[in-house]
């Protein structure tokens, strides 16, 4: 099985690359766990980090009907993906990909912002607990793992959230690298963290993470102008429904 888990396009010379240095990659893996968990706590309380002046900000986020309908609506579309039956088994009983799962979970927060955000921690707790793969891994390091990555993905899109200029296309590609990496990578070490699999799959893992997230690249902007195009005629709800109160004070 991981003979041929490893025929697949890009994964064996990616794999090999990988397992040359695994403990590296997965010291740096719990480095970059620890660094999300400090990226996403002020969030969850109502601050943000910025960086010029560095430090963190107080911000609020507007709940109103357009910003628990883009939660409802985000968190829907990845539980429904999850559980959806679109699972391919690579190694049994240790390596599965969902494929429409993975589509949603690099969208999320370029679609929605900061709710797509809140929606990919929220989802997983309830798509995981329906399809009985909910563990302590998942629940100890969601907010981290999933929230931290998008989080940043979300703040670098909102530069340019509009889609019509060559530099929101880049934020877009940045933002939707930021999870495609370092969801992967984060993922990856907590499933050898939490003692969920040996760390020799851990390059497998890895590679195949990041050859199925830029393998399926090509539906992110398609789905991203849909979206789009819908939320400008519907408006569902705001891309970023968040105010600063030091900022409306003055």
């Amino acid at each position: 099985m991981l003979e041929t888990a490893l025929q697949l396009p890009g994964v064996e010379p990616l794999a090999k690359w990988i397992s040359e240095a695994t403990y590296t990659w997965y010291y740096f893996g719990i480095a970059c766990y620890i660094f999300f968990w400090i990226v996403i706590i002020p969030p969850i309380f109502g601050y943000e980090w910025r960086l010029k002046p560095f430090g963190l900000r107080k911000y609020r986020m507007k709940w109103n009907s357009r910003t628990v309908s883009a939660v409802g609506l985000a968190s829907a579309l990845m539980i429904v993906s999850l559980v959806a039956g679109n699972m391919v088994v690579i190694i049994p009983g240790t390596m599965t990909l969902f494929v429409f799962w993975a589509a949603f979970l690099g969208l999320s927060p370029c679609i929605f912002g900061l709710a797509g955000v809140w929606a990919g921690i929220i989802h997983e707790y309830i798509g995981e607990t329906l399809i009985g793969w909910l563990w302590i891994g998942s629940i100890i390091s969601m907010p981290a793992a999933n929230g931290g990555p998008m989080w940043i993905a979300y703040k670098l899109f909102a530069r340019d959230p509009s889609l019509k200029t060559w530099k929101s296309w880049v934020y877009w590609f940045l933002a939707f690298s930021t999870y495609a990496i370092f969801g992967s990578l984060l993922w990856c070490t907590v499933v050898v963290l939490f003692g969920s699999v040996p760390i020799n799959i851990f390059p497998l893992r890895l590679a195949y993470d990041f050859i199925w997230f830029y393998g399926f690249i090509w539906i992110q902007p398609p789905l991203m102008i849909i979206f789009k195009a819908l939320n400008d005629k519907y408006r569902l709800w705001r891309y970023d429904d968040v105010y600063y109160p030091e900022e409306k004070k003055t």
